[in-house]
């Protein structure tokens, strides 16, 4: 009677219960995002800066494409001085919508800049301490509303420091739902890449030759190379300058040497 009883109460568990299988888990809330099929094509969408399908990348393009134009505006630094902090400054605004920047800056303007409700702005690069820092591993930043007002500025307080590589970039992003990257038919919100916008970074002559020998030197290949081109320098010179002496000694007793006349 108790296997009887048991078979059944398995097999009425087996009915009632939903398969496993049925839905992928949750991850935070969400469905889980399904996986591309083999046969489904891929490649690297520059706007996500990931692998996708071609169809998520394509209804990124899209997506973009219908947002507002705006207007960006950067104020970089004029000359950038070794352990001397700088303010670097990036404005979207709307079309017409008058700056926020100070007047007389040499303002940069860019033209074509998509906007969304939620945008970021984030200073990347080399040889530089930047504050705030960008999130390692993160794209995009910290999303900031934009849709209140005609514009939104950032600032970095960035500082060069001794490196063999300076540059800096500002990478924009507007925060939209997009399809997910897998192709299927959910959408998500996301940080979307609009435009990268280099920093054009001056130093003195002095600080570029500083730079450089310092680097070299603290490499032992570089040190040894550098001794190597030394050596060789010198011995290039010391060659050049006996060879007048060489050439006279080689001419018969009353032969004016070439030199004279």
């Amino acid at each position: 009677m108790r296997r009887v009883f048991a078979a059944g109460l398995c097999i009425f568990i087996s009915i009632s219960l939903p398969s496993l299988e049925a839905a992928p888990p949750a991850v935070n809330g969400a469905l889980a995002p399904r996986i591309a099929e083999p046969g489904e094509r891929t490649q690297y969408c520059p706007r996500l800066m990931d692998v996708t399908t071609v169809e998520a990348c394509d209804d990124v393009d899209v997506r973009v494409g219908r947002l507002e134009i705006g207007t960006g505006r950067l104020a970089p630094p004029n000359l950038v001085y070794r352990d001397s902090g700088v303010t670097v400054l990036f404005e979207v605004s709307r079309a017409r919508a008058p700056s926020s920047l100070e007047e007389g800056a040499e303002v940069r303007v860019y033209d074509r800049i998509p906007l969304s409700r939620f945008m970021s702005a984030v200073l990347v690069g080399e040889g530089f301490r930047i504050d705030p820092a960008p999130t390692p591993g993160q794209n995009g930043g910290v999303p900031r509303e934009f849709g209140v007002g005609n514009n939104t500025t950032w600032r970095w307080d960035v500082t060069a420091v001794d490196a063999p590589l300076h540059n800096l970039r500002i990478e924009v992003y507007v925060h939209i739902p997009v399809k997910n990257k897998d192709g299927s038919d959910t959408y998500s919100v996301n940080s979307v890449l609009i435009r990268s916008v280099p920093i054009p970074v001056h130093r003195t002559w002095g600080q570029k030759f500083d730079d450089a020998f310092q680097w070299l030197t603290r490499s032992t290949n570089g040190l040894k190379l550098l001794t190597a081109f030394l050596v060789a320098l010198g011995a290039l010179l010391t060659a050049w300058f006996a060879l007048p002496r060489l050439r006279g000694r080689g001419n018969p007793p009353g032969t004016p040497s070439p030199n004279q006349g």
